[in-house]
């Protein structure tokens, strides 16, 4: 069932108030206003006084407002605090609270949750932040989401239904609460289909599935909440009412909404969507600690019941409320009717119900008009028919066959929906493999042909004569009739074939909180041209922020599945720390250590390279002067910023790898006043050369250091076994020397 809070649990107009006693043993601080149909759902409640005080009781507490790509909402870090507190100080045996949490961490937080609330008796989920409603599903949005499309929900975002699932451990309650329906900027910035369901701002309202769940809405469905004073209006009346001793938790509720819509002016009206079993049961226990009740809470409630006028809905009176004036007039009215029982001997609990009026029977022209449409589906012969004989016993069967069919309709047209979208993504898909396929495809014709121009290139015959031995090129000079032979190389290790080649270069020059870097992005677009140049497929990202650089080292993962060699080449900033590698998105400020979690570890893009058959190269031009270190050290404090470090940490690299990094660990590299780096400049300069690899990384390492006057020594670790050349085949095996006389 769903109904609004004071539905649940509140009395009608009240009747006139009962003498004020001379002395007050507590405060006074509001009245309750509901409806009187509220008198028949208390009646179906069977009371007792709360919950054992040997329940065991979880609660999660989540707060986002720093959101990353729309503005920051003010209150939910704070509501989230004060409310992770009060479960605290009502005896919780487990809060977790979170604050602008991302995805990854969201549903990090719900798992950890779950095991929590295994044998749980009670389990509690509160949100406040942006939620969004999309096709009919809401969900809860990360600080870091990005809607670009409303595909994009499912992934960026976490649905309500994860979160009920989390619950499904607790035994007795499950209750959701959610500070979710704001303004949503998200709907503005997010382009929609125009074939789909628009996007709400609001959420919609769900009936859950699982028993004894309960999950309340700041605002009902089609509205949003207040997200103005120091506390949002919800969280607020959560905080004044909810950890009330021994008070019912629909109670509870009614009192909520009371207060928010007095608070609001009636703008903001919250709602309850599913159900609980008769009997009651409060958030914190009535004897955890002894409490002073209002009078006019206590006043409202005697209200209600003496409205409802049954022995069973005083006894829940009696049971909620221990002492007062109000008590000592519900024990008198409990005293009357059990006196009246004993005398009739019926209990009051009992009452005959009024006898309904028998219908009458449908006249000849309306029975027949029903047996010519009772078995249709046709939602306008069942509406024509209601219209005609409203008045007809018969008109509520047809009333009952329009709700069938209309469920049945809608149901056919999720179905619909559900199968046309399966069918657009599995095209979608297969548009996407038959791409990629294509283009590998491509790559992998271009790679050939260029291997094929070198290889007519660099025939013999066209060669110019080549000897480590200078007076030998002369000779060679002055004898032009002597034609080349050539001479098989001395012996040693054999060449190692180099097939499939994929590389991932990435330049982040324009940094938004620090200093721009000058070479960076040129960096990266003329190595880009050089790996080109010698048969690599290549992925280039110039200034990525955190979304860029996760999304470019997806794709190179991918392509280095399948490559024989892989290399990734990074200029910008990087940082370590606590021994830690860390590339550094353009977009990224660093105001404390979890601000971490958002670059990109080195460890992981090992472990992409990793993916590579037979060569694997990882060049780190990215020990530049760091002021994103200082300002990472100041927010840590000098008890921790000793683990912060501008240059990188020394990387224990895997058998058949490359490691070269601009200069030695925990040194910081020149960034150069050219057009690149020191580094690029003498990678440029030798990468090309038909020379083994690792004499490649040697000559590039003795070119900065002399370039830069002995000033930055790069570091090279090498760990591999055999010859590997990233020339043709034609430059490694052979080399041409003048025919002897």
């Amino acid at each position: 069932m769903n109904m609004p809070l004071p539905d649940v649990c509140m009395g009608g107009r009240p009747r006139p108030a009962a003498p004020k006693p001379a002395k007050l043993p507590y405060s006074a601080v509001r009245s309750i206003s509901t409806c009187f149909a509220a008198a028949a759902v208390l009646i179906c409640l069977s009371f007792s006084s709360g919950a054992a005080p040997s329940q065991k009781r979880v609660a999660l507490v989540i707060g986002n407002g720093a959101y990353q790509y729309v503005p920051r909402l003010p209150n939910p870090a704070k509501d989230a605090a004060a409310i992770a507190d009060m479960f605290k100080k009502a005896g919780f045996d487990w809060v977790k609270l979170s604050q602008d949490v991302g995805n990854l961490q969201f549903k990090r937080a719900l798992r950890e949750f779950m095991d929590a609330a295994t044998d749980a008796d009670v389990a509690v989920v509160y949100y406040s932040g942006h939620g969004i409603q999309v096709r009919g599903l809401n969900y809860m949005i990360p600080v870091e989401a990005r809607l670009a499309t409303e595909s994009d929900a499912e992934n960026e975002a976490v649905s309500l239904d994860r979160i009920v699932m989390a619950l499904e451990p607790a035994k007795r309650l499950r209750l959701v609460l959610l500070d979710a329906c704001r303004e949503n900027p998200f709907l503005r910035a997010t382009k929609w289909r125009g074939d789909m369901p628009p996007p709400r701002r609001e959420l919609a309202k769900v009936e859950p599935t699982l028993p004894e769940t309960m999950i309340a809405y700041a605002a009902k469905a089609g509205t949003t909440a207040v997200d103005d004073g120091e506390k949002s209006p919800f969280t607020a009346a959560l905080l004044k009412h909810l950890a009330v001793p021994g008070l019912d938790i629909r109670l509870a509720f009614g009192r909520v909404r009371d207060e928010v819509l007095k608070h609001t002016r009636n703008r903001q009206e919250p709602f309850v969507y599913g159900t609980l079993d008769g009997e009651a049961i409060a958030l914190v226990p009535a004897s955890v600690r002894p409490r002073i009740e209002a009078l006019d809470d206590v006043k409202g409630d005697y209200q209600l019941v003496e409205r409802i006028g049954t022995k069973r809905a005083w006894e829940i009176f009696l049971a909620s409320h221990k002492e007062g004036l109000y008590v000592d007039l519900a024990r008198a009215q409990l005293a009357k009717l059990i006196e009246a029982e004993a005398k009739s001997g019926l209990p009051s609990n009992r009452r005959p119900p009024p006898t309904p009026p028998k219908p009458s029977a449908p006249s000849v022209e309306e029975q027949s008009a029903w047996d010519r449409i009772k078995d249709s589906d046709d939602p306008a012969k069942l509406q024509d028919f209601i219209a005609r004989y409203p008045a007809s016993p018969l008109a509520q069967a047809a009333k009952n066959r329009l709700d069938v069919a209309g469920r049945a309709a809608l149901e056919r047209e999720n179905k619909a929906r559900a199968d046309r979208e399966a069918a657009q993504r599995r095209e979608e898909e297969g548009k996407r493999l038959k791409a990629e396929e294509a283009a590998r495809k491509l790559a992998e014709r271009e790679a050939a042909q260029r291997r094929e121009l070198e290889d007519k290139r660099l025939k013999p015959e066209d060669k110019p004569p080549a000897s480590a031995d200078g007076g030998r090129q002369k000779e060679v000079a002055a004898n032009p009739a002597s034609p080349p032979v050539l001479q098989p190389p001395s012996a040693g290790p054999i060449p190692v074939e180099l097939g499939r080649r994929v590389a991932l270069v990435i330049g982040n020059s324009d940094y938004r909180n620090a200093a721009r870097l000058l070479n960076p992005r040129n960096d990266a677009e003329d190595v880009t041209a050089a790996l080109r140049r010698i048969g690599f497929e290549t992925i280039i990202g110039l200034d990525l922020d955190q979304e860029a650089m996760q999304e470019a080292t997806i794709r190179f993962s991918r392509a280095a599945r399948d490559a024989d060699v892989a290399m990734v080449y990074y200029a910008g900033h990087a940082i370590q720390y606590a021994g830690v590698n860390y590339l550094l998105p353009v977009d990224v400020k660093l105001t404390d250590t979890a601000d971490l979690r958002r670059l990109v570890r080195v460890d992981d893009i090992v472990g992409d390279l990793q993916r590579a058959k037979k060569l694997r190269v990882l060049v780190l031009d990215s020990c530049r002067d760091n002021p994103l270190a200082d300002e990472l050290r100041r927010a840590i404090g000098t008890s921790r910023s000793a683990s912060v470090e501008r240059g990188l940490a020394r990387i224990s690299n895997p058998h058949g790898m490359i490691v070269a990094y601009a200069t030695q660990p925990g040194q910081t590299a020149q960034d150069g006043k050219g057009r690149n780096s020191p580094y690029t400049t003498a990678f440029l300069k030798q990468i090309e050369t038909p020379e083994e690899i690792g004499t490649v990384f040697r000559r590039i390492l003795n070119d900065v250091y002399e370039a830069t006057e002995r000033t930055q020594l790069p570091e090279l670790s090498l760990s591999f076994v055999g010859e590997f050349y990233l020339r043709s085949r034609a430059e490694q095996t052979a080399t041409p020397v003048a025919r002897q006389p």
